[in-house]
């Protein structure tokens, strides 16, 4: 039976079988939108939107950063992991582009800029 309250599908579908929430749950809000807009891009069934929500979202996050937090190492597996099981290039790039700014500390906001770039290019193409 299908659970769209506790556990829907379209954050269920990657094949890391690590549902969506256990990722955005280990990041602020707007970067955790973005990784959840992302994910469920083609599950949804506006595919264009959702990227730009994400888009939208990894803007707020570059004009009111929050500050960087320790990742646990086994939360940083699974966020890699996650992220290793994503099938479009694009959207893997973006989602790795997200993950190392949240888990670097080091890791500039222009990396964020760059994840926009990767985005845009999942509807371009």
């Amino acid at each position: 039976m299908i659970d769209n309250v506790n556990h829907p599908a379209h954050y269920k579908a990657s094949a890391s079988g690590i549902e969506t929430i256990e990722v955005t749950r280990l990041m602020g809000f707007s970067l955790g939108n973005a990784v959840k807009y992302i994910s469920r891009r083609d599950h949804k069934g506006n595919t264009e939107e959702d990227l730009k929500k994400a888009v939208w979202y990894l803007k707020d996050a570059i004009k009111y950063p929050n500050p960087h937090r320790k990742v646990e190492y086994e939360d940083q597996i699974k966020v890699y992991k996650y992220v290793a099981a994503e099938e479009n290039k694009y959207a893997q790039n973006a989602l790795k582009l997200i993950a190392n700014y949240h888990i670097n500390a080091s890791a500039g906001r222009g990396v964020l800029e760059l994840a926009i770039h990767e985005v845009e290019k999942i509807y371009e193409n």
